[in-house]
């Protein structure tokens, strides 16, 4: 009966010992799993995808394949690698946009890739540095902020820089081609258009106060005063008023037909009215005056000199 115990007993404590010892095993062999699967990760966050899968892969090993996780990995990161490939390929053929849908990609994959950040970053760079030689900064802006969206802090910073360099830039391109369109309306008499363009300046954030916008739209409203005030002068027949106002506005810079054709009629009148007076000597001038405005007028000079004759001709008699 002892002899039987023991014997159970020595049996009982075997097979303990083999079912701790198989445990100890298997615990180990999975502890080396999830070592390969943190080395992988490791690698993987580098990108150095080639080891990663290797580690990846002894785990899987380990596992009888039996490992949704690495499995997924290994999928993951072969699509990387696909990618890249296939980005080189791109490069090499001079598709270069389609380069960087092929690293947008991967960064979706893999945020820490950093050879795709700098492959996309150094793209839009380019890109915005070909835009900024045409002088177009509205697309090298775009091109900036694209590129900022995928760079490291480290990047981005030099990056914002740029962007605000190219913005301030860009207002000031803005600035001086309102006030140009603003320029020409003023020179072809149309001054409501003129100050309406004009007040265009101050929707933007740095000219919001420009005194020198201000300046001009008051000179503006000033001119439209002598306009109107001339016009009246015309009709009223008070000719010299008329002319010393009409010539104020046309030496400003001011090319509306309306405007020179009213000057040169007033002038004519003028210089009748002086005849008049048997004042030839000031109606003379007068017109002498008028040609060297109009000089670069071939049609006014041609009737001022007629003007002038005719004059010259009263005189003698």
């Amino acid at each position: 009966m002892n002899f039987t115990r023991s014997k159970f007993f020595f049996l009982s404590l075997l097979l303990s010992v083999s079912f701790f010892n198989e445990t100890i095993a298997e615990s180990f062999f999975f502890d080396d799993c999830e070592r390969y699967v943190r080395q992988g990760d490791s690698l993987f966050k580098l990108g150095s995808y080639s080891a990663a899968i290797k580690k990846y892969k002894s785990c899987l090993i380990i596992k009888d394949g039996n490992d949704e996780y690495t499995k997924n990995k290994i999928q993951v990161t072969e699509d990387i690698l696909n990618l890249k490939a296939n980005a080189n390929t791109l490069i090499k053929l001079g598709k270069n946009i389609e380069a960087v849908d092929r690293y947008k990609k991967i960064l979706v994959l893999n945020p820490d890739d950093t050879e795709a950040e700098k492959e996309i970053t150094t793209f839009f760079e380019q890109e915005a540095a070909n835009f900024l030689k045409d002088g177009d900064d509205n697309n090298a802006y775009e091109a900036i902020n694209e590129a900022i969206i995928y760079a490291k802090s480290e990047k981005k910073n030099r990056l914002d820089s740029k962007l605000k360099s190219i913005d301030a830039h860009r207002k000031n391109a803005e600035y001086i081609r309102i006030k140009d369109a603003a320029r020409s309306l003023f020179m072809f008499g149309k001054f409501a258009d003129a100050k309406k363009k004009y007040n265009e300046v101050f929707s933007l954030p740095t000219y919001s106060k420009d005194l020198t916008t201000k300046k001009l739209i008051a000179e503006i409203d000033s001119f439209e005063i002598l306009r109107t005030k001339a016009g009246r002068s015309i009709v009223d027949g008070n000719y010299f008023e008329a002319v010393d106002k009409l010539e104020t506005i046309y030496k400003a810079g001011v090319i509306d037909p309306l405007i020179s054709n009213n000057l040169l009629i007033a002038y004519q009148k003028q210089a009748e009215s002086l005849m008049n007076e048997n004042k030839h000597d000031e109606a003379i001038a007068l017109l002498n005056r008028a040609t060297e405005l109009f000089k670069d007028d071939k049609r006014k000079v041609s009737v001022l000199q007629k003007k002038l004759k005719s004059i010259a001709s009263k005189k003698k008699k």
